[in-house]
């Protein structure tokens, strides 16, 4: 009587857990993922919303992930590696996201009184 919504919710389960994963089954998303988080932080520099040094931090982040998924992509992906980078991606995408919504209150490289042409530090 219990056994088959056991069994069900058992099913359920473990066919959730794999779904994560496999959303970086093909490589192509996966190397889109990282070149996108090199974009965004590219980005964020530019309009100066993060400072010199969180995006030096960030892209030696995003670097490290190219390196791994070209190790990994050589063998193909086992599933740790896909989790791996999945979560390496998560862990950048995240630090972003903070980096962002510090309000320019990370510590910057540049001396107290630097200015650049348009007079804005």
């Amino acid at each position: 009587m219990f056994g088959i919504p056991i069994a069900a919710a058992a099913l359920a389960l473990g066919a959730a857990a794999p779904a994560s994963a496999a959303r970086y089954d093909n490589a192509k998303s996966l190397r889109s993922d990282i070149a996108q988080l090199d974009r965004q932080i590219d980005r964020a520099l530019v309009k100066r919303q993060i400072t010199r040094r969180e995006a030096v931090r960030l892209e030696a982040q995003v670097d490290g992930l190219q390196r791994e998924f070209r190790s990994y992509a050589r063998g193909g992906f086992e599933r740790w590696e896909v989790r791996a980078l999945d979560r390496g991606i998560s862990n950048v995408r995240r630090q972003l996201t903070k980096d962002l919504n510090d309000g320019g209150n990370g510590r910057d490289d540049r001396p107290a009184n630097y200015r650049d042409g348009s007079g804005r530090r």
